[in-house]
């Protein structure tokens, strides 16, 4: 179970980055939870059911030697799905 504490809402409002970037956001977004010591566990992909829909990554993040942890839900992109075939290659697109 996923514990709510005053500091789950720091990490959903988490901002965008001010400058030019070829990443998706959820992507930048798991490299900053890598940098800030989380572990990253990829739960499930959901394979959207229209072709305009994208599919969808869950992921849980655990930080380090703490009982922190969250749900992220990123939607597909390109870099996303280059990082789930390196580091989760069970869940290739």
């Amino acid at each position: 179970m996923l514990q709510m504490t005053d500091s789950v809402f720091d990490w959903d409002q988490l901002q965008e980055p001010m400058c030019s970037s070829g990443h998706s956001p959820g992507y930048l977004r798991l490299m900053a939870a890598l940098d800030c010591g989380w572990n990253i566990h990829l739960v499930d992909r959901w394979t959207a059911r229209q072709k305009s829909e994208p599919c969808k990554l869950y992921f849980i993040l655990a930080r380090v030697g703490s009982d922190d942890i969250r749900a992220l839900l990123l939607s597909w992109h390109r870099d996303l799905e280059q990082f789930v075939r390196d580091e989760y290659p069970m869940y290739a697109f």
